[in-house]
């Protein structure tokens, strides 16, 4: 859960004005935020205590100086240094990302935020009474019962477990496909944010400064009328991403041809678009099952134009990019969706902005906290717009009011 700090929350009115704004000053106390003052923070606010970015390799520090001296001459486009929410429970989650190169997977220091710490603050903010995880467990079924508890059904032989309040966050299929069971609600749909993977490659000065790391370490945005239209995370092209590449291609025969200073030109771009009807998936329930029907289908013409205008600008960079080589992942394949709605009806969300389904009373304590639950999904990466939005929830309901 190393995301990059960038969050459409700070579109909601309660984060407005977020350097003067006491829920964004707690919501940062859970996870601090590792960046530097740039071109981003002009759609994206900082409060002015976060810690370094750290190292990034030569090519993303050639592309983000030569951006800084010819930003003007450029519209509509702005790139800056990625910030990643540290982990707030590490004793020295102040270091943040050390660039160490084994972090494709997680953070084996927990340098960087995960889920598990935001779970484990919480139980340490309210005691293990009062909030229990279950694990090893499959929850079939959430039942409401007349004493005010909601039960969760498992698919083994332990109790049945009753809570005062339940926090779904199964992922947006997942946690569907459970209200479905529930039968909490009929045929629904939600939308996936389109990914497509397009390669630059440095073509002047040598030598290059070489990075381990596997995160993102540039951020582009795009906007055109004055809204984000497109947006992506830059790597450099390490030997963990390297290796991943050349598995994807079927190129492993050829690694020995890439010597390292070739490799050390290469960045890669995963390259967001807005949701749109092509992106919709539908869930059915059928006898006690749900049937996921994903539809539309994403082609070059759905990132023509910004792709076209992200390889022009990097071109005058000093990176070859060629808009029409890339990679698009095919229609349900990734894992960022949001926004759950009646079949038809893109801009009716079933969830209340509280996290609690309008089927349901606005106090019925089952939250919603994952995906479902937000309005929009901006294009971009989207991991800290999840995580923010359940600690959010999660709090708010826990004390009665936002942070």
């Amino acid at each position: 859960w190393g995301g990059t700090l960038l969050s459409n929350l700070l579109t909601r009115p309660e984060y407005l004005n977020a350097t003067n704004s006491k829920s964004w000053k707690k919501i940062l106390g859970i996870l601090p935020n590792q960046g530097e003052d740039d071109f981003l923070s002009e759609k994206y606010l900082l409060l002015g205590n976060e810690t370094s970015r750290g190292v990034v390799s030569g090519a993303a520090e050639y592309l983000l100086e030569k951006f800084k001296v010819r930003r003007n001459t450029f519209s509509g486009i702005n790139f800056g240094k990625s910030r990643l929410a540290v982990a707030p429970l590490s004793a020295d989650s102040d270091l943040g990302c050390i660039s160490c190169g084994k972090c494709l997977n997680g953070c084996q220091y927990d340098h960087i935020f995960n889920s598990g710490h935001a779970i484990e603050k919480l139980i340490n903010d309210y005691g293990p009474k009062r909030i229990k995880m279950e694990r090893g467990a499959y929850v079939s079924q959430i039942l409401f019962r007349q004493n005010s508890k909601i039960e969760l059904v498992l698919n083994t032989d332990a109790p049945k477990l009753e809570f005062d309040a339940v926090y779904l966050a199964a992922g947006a299929i997942g946690s569907a496909a459970l209200l479905q069971r529930s039968s909490l609600v009929s045929e629904v749909q939600t939308f996936e944010t389109p990914m497509t993977i397009i390669p630059s490659f440095l073509i002047w000065r040598t030598p290059l400064q070489e990075t381990k790391i596997s995160l993102s370490e540039v951020f582009v945005y795009q906007t055109k009328l004055g809204e984000l239209s497109s947006a992506g995370q830059i790597y450099s092209l390490n030997e963990q991403l390297f290796d991943l590449v050349l598995q994807k291609f079927h190129l492993n025969m050829f690694k020995r041809f890439f010597p390292r200073w070739i490799k050390s030109r290469f960045l890669l771009c995963m390259f967001f678009m807005p949701p749109n009807e092509e992106s919709k998936i539908t869930m059915i329930r059928s006898n006690a099952v749900t049937e996921v029907i994903v539809g539309g289908k994403y082609t070059y013409a759905t990132f023509r134009e910004q792709l076209g205008h992200y390889s022009k600008v990097m071109r005058s960079l000093g990176f070859l990019t060629i808009p029409f080589i890339n990679f698009r992942q095919p229609v349900g394949a990734s894992y960022h969706f949001g926004m759950l709605s009646s079949t038809g009806l893109y801009d009716e969300p079933l969830i209340r902005a509280n996290g609690t389904l309008k089927s349901l009373p606005i106090n019925s304590r089952l939250y919603c906290i994952d995906g479902l639950s937000l309005r929009k999904l901006e294009p971009g990466p989207i991991t800290l717009d999840l995580m923010l939005n359940s600690l959010v929830l999660t709090k708010k309901s826990l004390v009665g009011e936002f942070l």
